[in-house]
């Protein structure tokens, strides 16, 4: 497979940072753009070839499934990783009422998680596995 073409929208500069650098350095990620909202996310997508976005679900001005749902509209299939550290339900059940059917992958606790780990997440959503 290719180097994955990824987004990552993460608003903690050090968060985020630290899974671009770490996505990078397995050989199979490049971190076209990372940013701190959904609406910078949308407007590279729309300019860039992206295939996969790594999004955070809580992200400041809105929540990332409310900014996800924005983007599919105009890029129906678009390929996305959510991950909350949050303990709280109420993305994911954001999440199942979205209507997001497929190319995606949700992980909770996601704290735990290193890029060795959230790369197999990106390869599955982006070949439409779920």
């Amino acid at each position: 497979m290719d180097i994955l073409k990824t987004i990552i929208i993460e608003d903690n500069a050090k968060l985020r940072k630290a899974l671009k650098l770490g996505l990078e350095e397995t050989g199979k990620v490049s971190v076209l753009y990372d940013c701190d909202s959904g609406e910078a996310a949308f407007q590279f997508c729309r300019k860039s070839d992206v295939d996969v976005l790594l999004f955070d679900v809580q992200i400041v001005g809105t929540n990332g499934i409310e900014s996800a749902i924005s983007i599919r509209k105009e890029f129906p299939r678009k390929p996305v990783v959510f991950y909350s550290i949050q303990d709280d339900d109420t993305y994911f059940r954001d999440f199942r009422r979205s209507g997001i059917l497929s190319h995606y992958a949700y992980v909770k606790k996601s704290n735990y998680l290193l890029p060795s780990m959230i790369l197999p997440l990106l390869r599955d959503a982006y070949l439409g596995r779920s």
